[in-house]
């Protein structure tokens, strides 16, 4: 019912996400040049637009603490989708070796799968943090955390794109903005939950 509902919520915000980033058709059987003139384009027409992608999803309804921690999983999970997806792609469509995708090496492809894999890197390094600070204040009844869990997702989220789009100076400030956001409330999530810790 829950993923029901969020996805419900979500999908009309990130269609217009999606309007906003990549503005005209991408040509699927040439992705890799779809996705180079996405890159050039999103930053020459729109160097905001992650910031605009967060105001578009702000109507979306609150969620819990442990929801929002659901959803950064689901996300962490979309990349492994989106990851696996290519690479079987490559498997059945051009006769690639499944052998030929070793784990912790280049092994080619566009430049935005290269970014997709480090998104999704970096997202398998953050989901522990979080998970741990809302576990432990679940299990101890700590202070609501909904809305700081809520932004730390929708934060996420907006770090992951900007990773997914390009590695210009322009999108690295964007996400280290949102990374910058996310440790921010990752600390403030951390300190209220340290009273309930030690029984105050």
């Amino acid at each position: 019912m829950f993923c029901t509902c969020l996805v419900t919520d979500m999908l009309p915000h990130v269609r217009v996400a999606l309007e906003i980033v990549f503005p005209f058709p991408v040509d699927i059987c040439n992705t890799e040049k779809s996705f180079s003139v996405a890159k050039s384009r999103v930053w020459q027409q729109n160097q905001f637009v992650f910031f605009t992608f967060i105001v578009w999803i702000q109507p979306i309804r609150m969620l819990t603490a442990a929801q929002s921690l659901l959803g950064f999983a689901a996300w962490t999970g979309f990349h492994i989708l989106v990851i696996g997806g290519y690479r079987i792609s490559q498997v059945l469509l051009y006769g690639r070796k499944p052998n030929t995708f070793p784990s912790g090496q280049t092994h080619g492809g566009p430049d935005v799968y290269q970014n997709i894999l480090r998104a999704h890197a970096n997202c398998v390094e953050n989901l522990p943090l979080l998970a741990i600070v809302i576990i432990l204040n679940k299990i101890y009844n700590g202070p609501n955390l909904d809305v700081l869990a809520q932004s730390y997702l929708i934060c996420r989220i907006g770090q992951s794109l900007s990773h997914w789009v390009s590695t210009s100076n322009k999108a690295v400030s964007v996400r280290f903005a949102f990374f910058g956001a996310q440790l921010a409330l990752l600390i403030a999530m951390g300190f209220l939950t340290l009273p309930a810790l030690a029984g105050k």
